[in-house]
């Protein structure tokens, strides 16, 4: 009976990592879609338009950098504020993924006040070429206040630099254009 059960034992250990090793060879559909994000370090600044020497209120410089969460299941972006005395704040925490029934990509964002922010996109099986456009709207669901939407645009310009155009909108209104950022890929450290 003890052998039986090793052999058993043994014959799905076999099969089930032959099945993940067949599983982890196939690239994760997350990696063509988010890649013009997941180039070079992953990390990218934007100057903040708000910011004026000698302000230590106010960030210098926003950042966001993206990195893969626990086995490579999806994507986790962090939204900081870069200050000229060398402080950082984070601001938001992103979380990408993809779902298989919906063939969607989902985003959900969770703001430093507690705000919530969701919403879905079309899975691209190529990554946007520059010039190219990705419109992501998502309901945001502040701690106070009612709820509203975003609209975020994202652009490549080039391999190291992205446009971004965030727009808002309460029920019934128009888009409002809220802020446009040029984001530069930082090097590796």
């Amino acid at each position: 009976m003890r052998r039986l059960f090793s052999a058993l034992c043994a014959t799905l250990l076999m099969l089930g990592g032959g099945a993940a090793s067949a599983q982890s060879a196939a690239p994760h559909p997350l990696e063509a879609h988010m890649a013009h994000h997941l180039t070079g370090s992953a990390r990218w600044r934007s100057p903040n338009p708000a910011f004026r020497p000698g302000d230590e209120r106010r960030p210098q410089e926003f950042g966001v950098s993206w990195r893969w969460g626990a086995n490579r299941q999806h994507l986790i972006g962090e939204v900081t504020g870069h200050y000229a005395d060398g402080r950082t704040a984070q601001y938001h925490t992103i979380y990408v993924f993809y779902d298989p029934v919906s063939k969607q990509v989902l985003t959900q964002q969770i703001g430093w006040d507690g705000s919530y922010l969701s919403g879905s996109s079309q899975l691209r099986a190529q990554t946007l070429a520059p010039g190219q456009t990705e419109t992501i709207d998502m309901t945001v669901r502040p701690m106070q206040g009612d709820p509203s939407e975003n609209r975020h645009e994202v652009t490549p310009l080039d391999a190291e630099s992205l446009l971004t155009r965030v727009y808002v909108r309460s029920p019934g209104e128009e888009w409002r254009l809220e802020s446009t950022s040029t984001w530069r890929l930082r090097q590796a450290d």
